[in-house]
């Protein structure tokens, strides 16, 4: 008898995928899609020892023939898989996470991983998780759209993980473009505010239908040329059915540099919870996660993703410390799914 199987898929926009056999199981025991994994949105993979590992919304569902199917999410999964999965020194889960004397606690072939680990206890770092979705570090030439990389930094990290990875790398120039359009200014390059209520109105489109040009002096008219009401429509379809994202300002820029403690910690509670966060300064940069360490400046360093490029002695990714941070933001804004 051939083992069950369920076609599952979120949205039209992306294809179905398929769940079966002990995988299906385990996902259905834990609420289905409202499960703590959330949808399917990438194939299973199967390994040479008979085990399995399919990717959730939220995390990974793995299955081992000796232990079953068990599933890993938030802190706990971008550890795990930062420490290379199945094939790293944890291997594969014997257990669900479960709640220990206080403390969450998952067990592995190969060590037990609990919240009061200091590499989860103390911070995130989803650079892995970037590049396990797909996300490219990118180069903004001269231009002036430092703002713009960032929040569809936001934007990419958050469809890819909803969606899946055909949505990893979505179109500065439509952000940038449609920033003009919805705020009526024509410059290249924008506040956090322009971007969102391009977004808002707009959507988004992927990276393929308006590619980001660091050559172009970017002009409007030329734009507005380009642009066509498919495109249009297709931005617009990535706002709709309950796939746009809810965004908000940790910090309203008001001419002034510097966030109050209140703003801090909202900005890491954000990081804290697997979502980067678009911070503007002179130069916006994407955060992408943080440590805390005592014998660091304000205690603790924040790990920002740039958008210029890489060379040898530069990967795309900088670390400042929590002092630095505090003293030079102008504005932070977040996005979460609605």
């Amino acid at each position: 008898m051939s083992e069950r199987e369920l076609k599952v898929s979120i949205s039209p926009l992306v294809p179905t995928q398929t769940l079966k056999g002990a995988i299906l199981e385990a996902w259905e025991n834990l609420g289905g899609a409202s499960s703590p994994v959330g949808y399917p949105i990438a194939k299973e993979i199967t390994y040479r020892n008979g085990g399995s590992q399919q990717r959730f919304q939220r995390g990974t569902i793995v299955y081992h023939p000796d232990h079953g199917a068990h599933y890993i999410c938030g802190k706990f999964y971008y550890y795990w898989a930062d420490q290379m999965g199945v094939n790293g020194p944890y291997m594969y889960p014997i257990d669900d996470p479960h709640d220990c004397d206080g403390v969450t606690v998952q067990n592995f072939m190969g060590g037990k991983i609990s919240s009061d680990m200091p590499e989860i206890r103390d911070g995130i770092d989803l650079r892995g998780e970037f590049w396990r979705r797909g996300i490219e570090i990118r180069n903004q030439g001269a231009r002036g759209t430092c703002s713009v990389h960032a929040m569809v930094a936001v934007l990419e990290y958050l469809y890819s993980g909803l969606l899946g990875r055909d949505y990893s790398h979505l179109s500065v120039e439509y952000a940038n473009h449609f920033g003009n359009v919805a705020a009526n200014v024509r410059s290249d390059g924008h506040y956090f505010s322009e971007v969102a209520a391009g977004y808002d109105e707009f959507g988004i489109v992927t990276d393929s239908i308006w590619p980001y040009n660091r050559e172009w002096t970017y002009d409007f008219e030329a734009g507005q040329r380009f642009v066509d009401a498919d495109m249009i429509n297709t931005g617009r379809q990535l706002i709709a059915d309950g796939l746009k994202m809810k965004g908000r300002f940790i910090k309203d820029i008001d001419g002034k540099a510097g966030l109050s403690q209140a703003q801090f910690d909202d900005f890491i509670s954000v990081l804290d919870s697997g979502v980067p966060v678009a911070v503007g300064r002179d130069h916006s940069l994407c955060a992408v996660g943080y440590r805390r360490d005592s014998s660091q400046p304000g205690g603790g360093i924040v790990i920002f993703k740039n958008s210029w490029g890489t060379n040898p002695d530069f990967t795309g990714y900088q670390t400042e410390t929590f002092e630095n941070v505090i003293n030079t933001v102008f504005d932070i804004y977040s996005y979460t799914l609605m």
